[in-house]
């Protein structure tokens, strides 16, 4: 397996980027599965816990993972960098054991202050969602070492296991114990402990208890401006379910899920692309190479790729789930795509803003965004109800785009090129006649992806191979 061990940057984009996707595309891939035993209000229980778990857990992380990716680069002998690997561990288990035990005690109370629902509950489900979470992010602390490694070969070994163990036990407790929405939740926490536990055996050095102030202050200094920015982040993408179980209950809380998994696709896919390309976009950063603007409508391009088949996948969305309960989320595909379409500028602006370490403009970006999509969302939700939620997100993204647009412009030049702008014009069209012309949509959708992949081969495929090779 030499091929493993390559340090080029086309090779190890692609590796990365791949098992990346299959990681993060696991629940995706076997959701018309589990779908057809979960009601959209189980569903919806499983969104809402998670969405409360993975607040508390950016809470409790500190945003220190997102400072490993950075200062990383900082350490040129290994011992130093495990030593500051393990402080980053060690501050992440305390934190969580802290947030456990206040949770034990408090948990139901809490739950009953925030969900109207009384199937929203936290020993039935809260429980193992905020473990699950909580192992989740200790785990990816060390994937992220292992990325800037660049060490492919313990990172698939890692990968390649959750996503067995994932699926198994996932599809065991769903279709065989038929236990629902606990059988999603549990099936994704004992994968997420088997791994943290292989972890832990393989690297004994994680666990020296000697926190040292030279290691962590300048990391800490740097996330905790983050956190700010990840915690709105994390609202950001949160907040429209909570609204929607406020206002419409836990059926449009499933329904609304699923459209936004669905539109996922595409965050799946970018966090790949930013896992494989990252290292490389601050490398040629650092070098002074102008080479980010061919990064930046590469990174659109690909991510316009993928919505066309998330737009294929949506409107043939019976042929994918027999519960009939889901289908009526084909009616938001197009919205929902242009609304996703505005996503892909705006991460891409977020990576460099993270390189620059603009960590305080980052969080106040954020915060004005959210706020003005909390109120956009508590006036349009329930009075156009899910397209609301979709209406509130596109204003939101707008703004955002314009912002980060505005600090970036004296750093670097990020412009659209004509093949960019083209290819974004023929996504636009595209999905709109197939929403349209809704009655021969199977037909309009083959046609509408092969010509999408032969524009982006012709457009970016020998671009992208110059920039990485």
């Amino acid at each position: 397996m030499n091929f493993l061990k390559t340090k080029n940057p086309f090779k190890s984009t692609l590796l990365f980027g791949v098992f990346s996707v299959l990681r993060s595309g696991i629940s995706l891939l076997l959701l018309p599965i589990f779908l057809n035993y979960l009601s959209p209000e189980d569903y919806g229980i499983v969104s809402l816990v998670l969405i409360y778990s993975g607040i508390i857990a950016v809470i409790g992380s500190l945003g220190l993972k997102n400072a490993l990716y950075t200062f990383y680069f900082d350490f040129n002998k290994k011992d130093r960098l495990r030593e500051y690997l393990s402080n980053l561990f060690i501050v992440h288990l305390l934190s969580f054991f802290l947030i456990t035990c206040i949770h034990i005690l408090f948990g139901n109370n809490i739950y009953e202050l925030i969900f109207t629902s009384n199937e929203v509950s936290f020993y039935d489900y809260g429980l193992i969602a905020l473990l699950s979470v909580f192992f989740e992010v200790i785990n990816k602390l060390y994937f992220v070492f292992l990325k800037n490694e660049i060490n492919l070969k313990i990172y698939l070994r890692y990968t390649l296991c959750l996503i067995i163990l994932t699926a198994f036990f996932q599809i065991i407790f769903v279709t065989q114990y038929n236990l629902k929405a606990y059988g999603l939740l549990l099936g994704a926490l004992i994968p997420n402990i088997i791994i943290f536990v292989l972890i832990s055996i393989s690297n004994t050095y994680l666990f020296r208890f000697k926190l040292k102030k030279k290691l962590l202050y300048p990391s800490l200094n740097y996330s905790l401006k983050l956190l700010p920015f990840l915690l709105f982040f994390a609202f950001e993408n949160q907040i429209d379910k909570y609204l929607i179980e406020l206002n419409l209950g836990l059926k449009s809380v499933g329904l609304y899920t699923l459209l936004i998994k669905l539109l996922g696709l595409l965050i799946i896919s970018l966090n790949a692309v930013d896992d494989g390309i990252r290292p490389f976009v601050y490398r040629d950063l650092k070098e002074g190479k102008a080479t980010v603007n061919k990064y930046f409508n590469l990174y659109i391009g690909f991510g316009i790729l993928v919505l066309t088949l998330v737009n294929t996948l949506g409107y043939n969305l019976e042929y994918i789930i027999k519960n009939t309960e889901y289908l009526v989320i084909k009616d938001y595909i197009f919205t929902g795509s242009i609304v996703f379409l505005l996503v892909i500028p705006v991460r891409f602006y977020g990576l460099l803003l993270v390189y620059y370490k603009e960590s305080l403009k980052l969080s106040s970006v954020t915060f004005i965004k959210v706020i003005i999509m909390i109120l956009l969302m508590i006036f349009l939700i329930p009075k156009y109800k899910l397209y609301g939620a979709l209406y509130a997100l596109s204003i939101s993204y707008v703004i955002n785009i314009a912002m980060f647009t505005y600090f970036l412009f004296k750093k670097v030049n990020l412009l659209p090129n004509k093949k960019t702008l083209v290819y974004i014009l023929i996504f636009i069209l595209g999905s709109y006649f197939i929403n349209t012309y809704y009655i021969q949509e199977v037909l309009f959708t083959i046609i509408y992806m092969i010509i999408s992949i032969g524009f982006f081969v012709f457009f970016y495929i020998k671009d992208g191979y110059t920039i990485l090779k």
